[in-house]
């Protein structure tokens, strides 16, 4: 039983990891076409500038 348990959770641990990738890549995506940077350095040659929304 306890087996049974365990790989009904590890079923529905990858569908939610599936899910997030799903939406994280979708904002990313979004962030990209608005003109932002998704990373966390600028490539070299580039900075970093505040936005106004």
């Amino acid at each position: 039983m306890s087996n049974m348990i365990r790989q009904i959770m590890a079923l529905f641990d990858e569908y939610q990891s599936k899910e997030n990738a799903k939406h994280t890549l979708r904002a990313m995506k979004e962030n990209a076409r608005q003109g932002f940077w998704n990373g966390a350095l600028p490539p070299i040659g580039y900075r970093i500038v505040e936005a106004s929304e």
